[in-house]
């Protein structure tokens, strides 16, 4: 957890005032384990960080923290801290020389794409990693606002919602990528409305069938939920 806590105090070196610094600088020093488990899965993740990276990634998170949307908070930034999990991953996985890609100055559209993230080699090939969040969809912030009791059929099956997302998220991945190799990864984090994972196994089959069948060239990588107790692995075809 040392990483996280500089982090924190160096973050609210230019934002004193920010809320979720500041919740995040009570769960740390209350110890509250409901709310620190979650923290220390980033915490364990920093501290895998290569220096170079750390640096890069420290830069990195210092320019979204001021972020802020009223309905999904600090979405923007957690979705930057997101990329340690991915390079976490790689690492765990034996991919080595993994390292962040510096952001580049212009990109960031549809018909200019970002760089990368992630780079690594695998089997002697420099390769790349991008990756992408999922959060709840806008209907499940409408139900937490209306604060009311909905029935648990909402949450039987994923909607063609949910799966057009995935897809755009994982093609608009893929084309930040410059190379065109099997090794590339597109690792996406995804919270689902049902967030207890009670239908879990019904959502993995709708998946796995949506990516063979739309994202048949690419390598996905989804860890399901902040503690990644589920994920799925979908492999090209030419692999």
């Amino acid at each position: 957890m040392e990483r996280l806590k500089y982090l924190i105090s160096e973050l609210k070196k230019t934002a004193d005032d920010d809320w979720w610094l500041s919740e995040v600088s009570s769960i740390i020093e209350e110890d509250d384990d409901f709310f620190l488990d979650d923290l220390k899965v980033y915490g364990k993740a920093l501290e895998v960080l290569d220096e170079g990276s750390w640096r890069e990634f420290a830069k990195k998170a210092a320019g979204y923290i001021k972020h802020d949307s009223r309905r999904r908070g600090k979405q923007q930034f957690i979705n930057i801290l997101n990329e340690v999990l991915a390079y976490e991953y790689l690492v765990s996985t034996g991919r080595s020389s993994v390292q962040f890609v510096p952001e580049s100055a212009e990109g960031g559209s549809k018909n200019k794409p970002k760089s990368p993230d992630i780079q690594f080699l695998e089997n002697g090939e420099k390769s790349f990693c991008e990756v992408k969040t999922i959060g709840v969809s806008e209907e499940e912030l409408d139900r937490v606002e209306a604060d009311e009791i909905y029935s648990a059929t909402v949450y039987y099956s994923l909607s063609d919602g949910f799966l057009n997302k995935l897809s755009s998220d994982i093609t608009y991945a893929a084309s930040q990528i410059p190379t065109n190799s099997s090794n590339n990864l597109i690792y996406v984090i995804v919270n689902f409305d049902d967030f207890v994972g009670l239908y879990y196994k019904e959502y993995e089959k709708q998946i796995r069938h949506h990516l063979s069948q739309a994202h048949e060239s690419v390598q996905v990588y989804l860890r399901i939920g902040l503690r990644g107790r589920f994920s799925i692995q979908h492999m090209p075809r030419n692999a």
